[in-house]
């Protein structure tokens, strides 16, 4: 916010900047590249938005091509799935999507979808699906970096 003061001959500028913690453009959409399960286990994916999509549908959809991908499942009202669910946190600006029970038939290309007039934003996120050999379902843990100012994609590092 600036404030304009005329009392001085030459007009004196006087802005004052409050600093907040950031927080993405209300047209971004970020979402790891890559996530990484076990075979019969579950994953979760944080898709981060703008504040600007709060109130906006958000929807997770399967397929290599945006334009074609089939929507598993969809806010506000989760569309029925036996093994997809969909949870948009409109005050921290993220939907998370979790999957279960996770085959090999799962490991695809997905995609982080808000649903707008015109072009909708979208972020592709691919899904491995791992064998680690052992029997009881694990998940592999990453840790996501969301972008700072000057970065378009979000990091992802093993934990």
């Amino acid at each position: 916010m600036c404030f304009v003061s005329l009392v001085l001959p030459a007009a004196t500028l006087l802005c004052l900047v409050w600093l907040k913690e950031p927080t993405l453009a209300s047209g971004q959409l970020t979402a790891p590249d890559v996530v990484v399960a076990a075979a019969g286990g579950s994953v979760t994916v944080a898709c981060r938005y703008g504040y600007g999509y709060r109130r906006h549908t958000k929807y997770w959809c399967k397929g290599p091509v945006y334009e074609t991908c089939a929507i598993l499942v969809k806010t506000p009202r989760n569309r029925p799935s036996d093994r997809a669910s969909i949870v948009d946190n409109s005050k921290a600006g993220v939907f998370t999507v979790t999957m279960t029970s996770l085959r090999d038939d799962d490991e695809d290309v997905y995609w982080c979808v808000v649903a707008t007039f015109g072009i909708n934003p979208h972020t592709r996120v691919k899904l491995l699906v791992s064998h680690t050999g052992t029997k009881s379902p694990t998940v592999k843990m990453m840790s996501v970096s969301f972008p700072t100012p000057g970065r378009q994609r979000p990091s992802v590092s093993d934990v």
